[in-house]
């Protein structure tokens, strides 16, 4: 059985945040393709602004593909396309989109210069910065990180981007030490059915996950 939906990481964050209400506009890029108007159409109906959606004309669309194996975990192959077509002038044209907003969220599926330069010029203008640094990356440099107000990793991406393997609790607050001493503000771990551990200097707490029934 195969199902084609809307996605992306950058498109889900905006259609989140546009069906809570939240005035959201989103930067990126899709391919000159059907896939491309039917994510530009998605977003439109969660009520984001899509003037910063550009046209690739070099690239399709980006596409993932996601394989359930018998064990019931996932296997996701991913096409970028259009998102690797994205360069720091591209923020530039769409400054007035910077200027307006109140908040700045990221991921990491568009080159990494760009999310640096977005970044820092979001910082500029007072913008509090969000990262999603996913998919993780070892090499994620402190010109970025200190430019970060709020990093939500999981536990996976929290020991790849420190390079902690994380197994105890110990572990885990070394890690998010080391993000901090990078220069994140906050950092925000998920870690599935365990909750979520907050820090900031000074600070930091765990908060348990409410119990559900899981389901793929």
């Amino acid at each position: 059985e195969c199902l084609t939906q809307a996605g992306g990481k950058g498109a889900n964050q905006a259609y989140a945040a546009g069906k809570l209400g939240v005035p959201v506009a989103m930067i990126g890029k899709v391919g000159a393709d059907a896939y491309g108007e039917a994510l530009i159409d998605n977003l439109k109906r969660a009520g984001v602004e899509v003037s910063g959606i550009e046209i690739s004309k070099n690239f399709p669309t980006g596409r993932a593909f996601v394989m359930l194996e018998q064990n019931g975990e996932n296997r996701i192959v991913v096409i970028p396309g259009a998102n690797q077509d994205i360069q720091p002038e591209m923020i530039t044209r769409h400054n007035k989109l910077l200027d307006a907003c109140d908040v700045v969220v990221m991921q990491l599926e568009i080159p990494l210069d760009v999310v640096v330069y977005a970044a820092k010029e979001a910082k500029k203008r007072g913008k509090l910065v969000i990262l999603d640094p996913a998919p993780a990356s070892r090499n994620l440099p402190n010109e970025l990180l200190k430019n970060v107000d709020i990093i939500k990793p999981n536990e996976t991406e929290l020991s790849e981007i420190s390079g902690v393997l994380i197994k105890t609790k110990e572990e885990m607050e070394l890690a998010v030490s080391e993000l901090l001493n990078r220069g994140v503000t906050s950092v925000v771990a998920t870690r599935g059915e365990k909750g979520v551990f907050v820090a900031a200097e000074g600070y930091q707490e765990y908060f348990s996950a409410e119990k559900v029934p899981v389901v793929d």
